[in-house]
């Protein structure tokens, strides 16, 4: 049973260490941000189990989904130039 457990977290291990396809994450930019687009244009968004609902009835669910749909997007940009950057530098070191 312990030699079962170490190949499980090994394999674990590698898979969360293993680089995202770029085409995933541009589709995943591209559609959230449409979403987000969307919600600001409709002053809006959609509440799970209730539907679509304007931003004066659910004040809170638009401004979380609003945050989310900018900063998300954003982090993931920064982190993918930082990352890029980061590879050309040990590249030419």
């Amino acid at each position: 049973m312990i030699v079962m457990a170490s190949k499980f977290s090994i394999k674990s291990s590698k898979s969360s260490t293993k680089s995202k396809n770029p085409f995933v994450v541009l589709f995943f930019l591209i559609s959230f941000s449409i979403y987000t687009f969307y919600c600001i244009y409709h002053q809006g968004s959609f509440v799970r189990g209730i539907g679509w609902r304007s931003r004066a009835d659910y004040p809170l669910s638009y401004n979380i989904t609003l945050a989310s749909g900018i900063i998300l997007p954003a982090g993931i940009i920064v982190k993918h130039i930082f990352w890029h950057i980061k590879k050309n530098r040990t590249e030419y070191s």
